[in-house]
């Protein structure tokens, strides 16, 4: 389980992102992404996955919840809050990203 949470909004639309290693892409590989409508990622992720018979995966899930922070940065979507774990600050030191409210 990732160790925080943290929520993001974008136009009244708010999307939730867990901080840290994600044990769903080491079970699932590239469901994660694709439901969290990370589509690219998603892509990219299977076709690792398909190419190394779901070993990439083991390596994707140390590193695709920061991933999908930078994903849903790009798309212009705001920091809100700590749902749960650590401060905005220890996070934005741990993932090196500024992470910007409205």
């Amino acid at each position: 389980m990732a160790h925080s949470i943290i929520s993001f909004e974008q136009n009244g639309i708010t999307k939730v992102a867990p901080i840290g290693f994600s044990w769903t892409t080491l079970f699932f590989g590239p469901i994660p992404a694709l439901l969290r409508g990370h589509i690219l990622m998603g892509a990219i992720l299977l076709a690792l996955a398909i190419i190394t018979a779901g070993i990439s995966s083991i390596i994707a899930a140390f590193m695709y919840n920061k991933m999908y922070v930078t994903y849903l940065i790009e798309k212009d979507y705001r920091f809100k809050d700590v749902q749960r774990g650590k401060s905005k600050d220890d996070i934005q030191q741990l993932l090196g990203i500024e992470l910007a409210s409205r």
